[in-house]
């Protein structure tokens, strides 16, 4: 039996603490011990006329000197075309004198020379990036030491090289390995192997707080199927049947400025259709939509890198009256994302999981899929 209803989802219904000196200058680099403002999205590029740093804390004996400054890394020669792959980082000048006593950064020892001076380089792919120093002396004592050291000012890698605006938009194709499994009263359990092609786009409506996306997705290839599907209730089985899923997701984002940087958390709230296309006509359902809402909490990583994970529950209704809470659509994933280069291109992988479950007019409807995928975001 084929459900052709109009089904609806109900809905249920980051990061400063601010800098303690004004920090001068144009496009300025500052290195403070606080946490940093907002982090500005991958594929930004810093301006680097001018450096200047704050240090509120810092390891007995341990001084920054007066220079910082952020190097360009070009692609290598004859390895593609334009600066696709163009690297920036962030060199740091320090001096250590304690007598005895080994620094490192990020589980990184660093080399002095005589005098105790030392310089580090440190990827940067966003507008903050932190490093974690630790001192250990001649019978095991520990120092620690956070430091932030931020861009003021971002512009977007242009061909012209004017980079006027920052970079707001951001598009990920990819495709992911799925399994899925319809169960439905009166037919036989389907279950199929497929990959799903799918795109998704950000946009940044109101930044840094607001952020716009679209995702949509087709189980374009079925990779695995059964051999038939029998109608339980006539016995009549048919061969050869093809299920196909077809979906779009539109939704607007809050990020709280609550929850600190590497922090950062966003609800999420908007629209959201799929469909069943089925060769030929025996089951499933069709034209489910309605609103959705799901948080989403993001981990940025020493290099840029960073871990993603987000939960779903949707109770199903009818005509916008709710059945009951055994009718939902529940759902959760994570992905983790590659360091992007400066263009804000790389690479990201996901897994996730999701049930649509209903009934309705006698009929039990259960849909859940599991998905491994890969995407490329630019």
């Amino acid at each position: 039996m084929v459900i052709h209803r109009h089904l609806f989802i109900g809905l249920m219904p980051a990061l400063a603490v601010t800098v303690a000196s004004a920090i001068t200058g144009i496009g300025g680099c500052a290195i403070r011990s606080a946490q940093a403002d907002d982090a500005a999205p991958a594929g930004h590029q810093p301006n680097t006329d001018q450096t200047a740093f704050v240090v509120k804390e810092k390891i007995s004996e341990l001084e920054w000197t007066n220079k910082a400054k952020v190097v360009h890394h070009a692609k290598a020669p004859g390895t593609g075309t334009g600066n696709e792959d163009d690297q920036f980082a962030a060199v740091l000048f320090g001096r250590y004198t304690r007598k005895g006593w080994t620094l490192s950064v990020d589980n990184q020892i660093l080399s002095l020379d005589e005098s105790g001076n030392f310089t580090y380089e440190t990827p940067v792919s966003r507008q903050d990036m932190s490093i974690q120093l630790m001192a250990i002396g001649p019978f095991g004592e520990v120092e620690r030491q956070s430091v932030t050291f931020q861009f003021s000012k971002w512009k977007n890698q242009r061909d012209d090289g004017t980079g006027a605006f920052a970079k707001r938009l951001f598009i990920t194709p990819g495709f992911s390995l799925t399994s899925l499994t319809h169960k439905e009263t009166n037919v036989s359990d389907y279950s199929t192997t497929a990959l799903t092609a799918k795109v998704s786009a950000n946009y940044l409506l109101f930044p840094p707080r607001w952020d716009l996306g679209v995702t949509a997705y087709l189980t374009a290839l079925q990779l695995k199927k059964p051999s038939q599907v029998t109608l339980t209730d006539s016995g009549v089985s048919t061969a050869d049947v093809s299920v196909h899923y077809l979906g779009l997701n539109l939704r607007l984002g809050y990020i709280f400025p609550q929850l600190k940087d590497p922090w950062r958390l966003a609800l999420y709230s908007g629209f959201y259709y799929t469909t069943m296309l089925v060769n030929p006509k025996l089951f499933g359902f069709q034209n489910l939509s309605g609103p959705q809402l799901y948080p989403s909490l993001r981990r940025t990583l020493k290099k840029g890198d960073a871990v993603v994970g987000y939960v779903k529950y949707s109770p199903v209704s009818n005509n916008f009256a709710l059945l009951n809470f055994s009718n939902r659509e529940i759902a959760a994933g994570a992905a983790y994302i590659f360091p992007r280069n400066a263009q804000g291109r790389g690479f990201s992988t996901s897994a996730d999981y999701s049930n649509i479950q209903f009934g309705i007019n006698g009929i039990s409807v259960s849909t859940t899929t599991l998905s491994l995928g890969v995407g490329y975001g630019f």
